[in-house]
């Protein structure tokens, strides 16, 4: 099992994931896990954007999360890329809409 650092770009597409605290879902999610880093915000189409870094296992966790969605939200599908690693950043946070 590689348990390296890894940080991925996902896009959540659905019918709900702007709205109902899909962001904070996600942050709360991210912060669960202790170890992961990066942003979430709202894209101008209705989908919710972000990037999180941390261990492969934590990621797996978190990608599983998002594609269940929150309570109130509708996921469809989620869209994950593997993209280059950030070295300073600390934290997971929310964004104002791009």
């Amino acid at each position: 099992m590689d348990d390296g650092l890894k940080r991925i770009a996902f896009e959540v597409y659905g019918k709900v994931v702007q709205g109902v605290g899909f962001r904070k879902f996600v942050e709360r999610m991210a912060n669960q896990h202790r170890d992961l880093t990066g942003f979430v915000y709202n894209t101008s189409v209705g989908t919710v954007k972000g990037q999180a870094q941390g261990p492969s296992i934590s990621l797996r966790r978190f990608n599983d999360s998002l594609k269940v969605g929150s309570r109130h939200s509708s996921v469809d599908r989620v869209a994950v890329t593997y993209i280059d690693i950030v070295t300073d950043e600390a934290t997971f946070s929310i964004l104002r809409q791009h």
